[in-house]
Parts: C-alpha cells; sequence; structure tokens
C-alpha cells in the first residue's frame, strides 16, 4: 500500500513536469503577424506585436549602418550564414525597411531580439540600439553572445531603416537563424516579462518539488526512487538558465564564457 502512493506520488508529479513544458511559449495573448514586405502602414492595431521574418538584403563582408546606394542580395530570414552564403564563418550586414502607421510617429517602439548564434549590433535609422557579442571581421575581432536583448527607440518618421551587423567565427552556426520581434515597447515588453516570469515560476515549482521529495530521503534512504526524482527536478531546474532562451546572461552579462 505505501509503495503504491510512492508510485502515485511520482507519477503525479512527473505528469506536473512534463505539463509545464507546454508553458514555454513565446507568446501570450498578442496579436502575431507574419510579413515579408514589412509594410504595417494601412491597418490600425491595437497591440502591435509582429515578426519580421521575411525577405532582407545581405551585404557580406561589409559593415555599414545605412543602405545608401549599395545593392546586396535577398536572403530570407530565418535562416543561417550557410544557407545564404555557402559558409557559417563570415560576417556581413542585414537591412531592411519598416513602414509603420502614422499614429506611431513619436511613440516608443521596441525590438526583440532572441538569443541568435553570432555577434550582432542593431542600428535603427543608424542609431544603435541593441548589441550581443562583439562584431568582428575574422575570429580575433569577433565575440560571440548568445542572449535575449531588447532595444527601444522613439520613431521619427513613418518609414525605418533597420540595420543589423552580424559575424560569426569558431561556432557551431552562424547567422540569424531565430526570428526577431517587433511593436510597441509596452507590448514587447509585457511579452518578454511575461514569458520570463512564467517560465521561472515553472523553474521555481521544479525546483521546489526537487528540494522537498530530496528531504524524504533523509528519513528513509532505502527509497531511492526520492533521490532518483528529486535529483532529475533540481537538474532540469538548473538546465532552464542555460538553455534556450539563456537566461543566465541576464544575471552574469560579463562572464567570460557567455
Amino acid at each position: 500500500m505505501e509503495k503504491l502512493i510512492q508510485g502515485k506520488f511520482l507519477m503525479l508529479m512527473l505528469l506536473f513536469f512534463v505539463l509545464s513544458l507546454h508553458s514555454f511559449s513565446p507568446v501570450f495573448g498578442v496579436e502575431i503577424e507574419e510579413k515579408t514586405d514589412f509594410d504595417f502602414s494601412a491597418k490600425e492595431y491595437q497591440r502591435f506585436y509582429t515578426k519580421l521574418d521575411g525577405e532582407w538584403l545581405f551585404f557580406e563582408d561589409e559593415l555599414f549602418t545605412s543602405k545608401e546606394a549599395r545593392r546586396g542580395k535577398v536572403v530570407h530570414l530565418l535562416s543561417s550564414f550557410e544557407t545564404q552564403v555557402g559558409t557559417k564563418n563570415t560576417y556581413g550586414t542585414y537591412i531592411t525597411t519598416i513602414k509603420i502607421p502614422d499614429h506611431f510617429i513619436g511613440k516608443a517602439l521596441a525590438i526583440y531580439m532572441p538569443y541568435q548564434y553570432s555577434a550582432y549590433t542593431l542600428y535603427v535609422d543608424q542609431v544603435a540600439i541593441m548589441e550581443n557579442g562583439a562584431v568582428g571581421t575574422d575570429s580575433s575581432t569577433h565575440r560571440s553572445e548568445m542572449a535575449p536583448k531588447i532595444g527601444y527607440f522613439f520613431a521619427a518618421s513613418n518609414e525605418i531603416e533597420l540595420v543589423i551587423q552580424s559575424s560569426s567565427f569558431a561556432h557551431i552556426r552562424g547567422g540569424l537563424e531565430n526570428s526577431i520581434y517587433f511593436g510597441e515597447a509596452t507590448t514587447v515588453t509585457r511579452n518578454f516579462n511575461n514569458k520570463m516570469h512564467l517560465d521561472f515560476f515553472v523553474t521555481s515549482g521544479l525546483f521546489i518539488m526537487g528540494t522537498f521529495t530530496l528531504s524524504f530521503v533523509s528519513f528513509r534512504k532505502s527509497e531511492l526512487t526520492f533521490l532518483v526524482f528529486g535529483s532529475f527536478c533540481i537538474v532540469i531546474a538548473s538546465r532552464v538558465l542555460f538553455a534556450d532562451p539563456f537566461y543566465y546572461t541576464l544575471f552574469f552579462p560579463n562572464i567570460s564564457w557567455v
């Protein structure tokens, strides 16, 4: 009877863990639209939040902050350097233009960049609003960092020029392979905070559950199931900090092995 109760308890805890995996969702009650032309000027938005997946211009082996009269290669994001130019160790500049409704002029907007397998600096109308690692032209000047970032700016007109300098060297992957999100500053921030809070809520639950289960071991040392399951919960809870979306970078941004 006692072993039956223990088995049911462990099954209940495992069920809680499995269900918690479905809560790691990137969007919370916000309207998401996929565009390829990045023209949002013809519609009224209550809560503006969109992906920037689509066609961008890419300039390999060039780093600049404005398109000017240059001609680049049309590539589709999301995709890696290897898909775009045939190598994962390279650098270059992505550029696109975003048209926004007139009522967003002068308002605070934001861009959310999840972790990327490369270093980058993001410019809005030639002003840097976000950087991750150090963009370089070779492995000696490049430094990778995989951290989620949010950059804020005020729209000066209804047409925004977005430029991303990016580089990748000595990494298993390279390029911008995760969706970039753009929208009103409050909506972008709220969505990121909601996801982070939910992730940490689930992580805390796993950690408490593991600690609680391990406490039984001091009373019932012969019950190895409690030891295994408790250790498993704590390992999974710890792993969340060091896996996608790499929350440890928010708390330890300057550690050398980021």
